[in-house]
């Protein structure tokens, strides 16, 4: 069970092994019944570089426990002033997931709460209220257990720090692992520290496990690449549309992705949307493409091209990105 967990999320990010084996060891819980009384069943700090694939892991851990992503309760604490509308809030969202589920005593929930750091103290004490205790009263006769759920923590503490050391390492070259170990080992120093000075240590406490995200270094875009390149041939798959990326088109996305890596990969992903997502939609737009179409992404002056053997010419000539100076 363990191990299938483990394939199944590391399908999902791109050299993020601590982070996987955290998440499959939360499953593998989950699943099996594990019971902890009346505290919550999971709780889990999840901190990083941005870009690195905290929100895709997320996402994939709610298919794999719930059967969809959209089952995923997200809440952001700075959005609320006041306690009571926290609580709320969280009351709500929870009532409208359970109501899809038939009637449990204790329902499973994955809940993503989202810049935990910038919640104020007395709603960080709710939390620990509802970590420990496993329960919330919402109004006199009104309670929500929690005793089944898991809580995924997201916090951009020492982001400004972690963003001067990733700027620093996007020069090391790529074979320099040393170098990249200890730009690795200055981001958890950090994040760290600044985590041990904003939380309370009752806080701290209730914590199963802290998960640092590791930075996107430029050899794991080409992997990241493939990843992306995949999840949109699913997509034109559904409309009997294929497309081939020749290689120095590739190369070319590889190069986009690059320029921006302090922000992880999604300035790849942002390349392929601008270069090929894009396209490929304004030419279904002009009924340029017919189901059986194969679209063959080339290198061109203007960045890529879409081309298609079966006309002889480009699929949409006058939609191209354009290159970034």
């Amino acid at each position: 069970m363990y191990d299938y967990f483990v394939d199944a999320l590391t399908q999902e990010a791109v050299s993020q092994p601590e982070a996987v084996r955290a998440l499959a060891r939360t499953a593998v819980r989950a699943v099996h019944g594990s019971w902890r009384g009346n505290r919550a069943l999971a709780v889990l700090l999840m901190a990083g570089p941005p870009g690195t694939g905290k929100g895709l892991l997320t996402q994939a851990f709610a298919r794999l426990l719930l059967g969809s992503d959209r089952r995923l309760i997200k809440i952001n604490p700075s959005f609320h002033r006041q306690v009571w509308s926290c609580m709320q809030t969280l009351g709500a969202l929870c009532a409208a997931h359970d109501a899809q589920l038939p009637p449990l005593p204790h329902p499973l929930r994955v809940i993503l709460v989202d810049s935990l750091e910038r919640a104020s103290r007395s709603i960080l004490e709710l939390f620990v209220h509802v970590f420990a205790n496993g329960e919330l009263t919402i109004q006199p006769g009104t309670s929500i257990d929690f005793t089944r759920t898991i809580f995924l923590l997201e916090t951009g503490l020492a982001e400004r720090e972690v963003d001067a050391v990733v700027t620093r390492a996007v020069g090391f070259k790529t074979h320099d692992l040393e170098a990249h170990d200890r730009s690795d080992e200055s981001i958890r120093e950090q994040i760290e520290g600044r985590i041990q000075e904003h939380f309370s240590p009752r806080f701290l406490s209730l914590l199963d496990d802290f998960i640092l995200f590791r930075r996107i270094r430029e050899d794991d875009l080409a992997l990241v690449l493939e990843k992306f390149l995949g999840r949109l041939r699913l997509r034109l798959a559904t409309m009997d549309l294929h497309l081939h990326v020749e290689d120095a088109a590739r190369a070319f996305l590889l190069s986009e992705g690059a320029r921006s890596l302090r922000y992880g990969a999604r300035g790849l992903r942002q390349a392929i949307e601008r270069h090929l997502e894009t396209p490929l939609m304004a030419a279904l737009s002009f009924t340029r493409l017919g189901p059986g179409s194969v679209v063959f992404a080339r290198r061109s002056l203007q960045g890529i091209t879409l081309f298609l053997p079966s006309i002889g010419s480009p699929v949409l000539p006058f939609v191209r990105a354009p290159v970034r100076g």
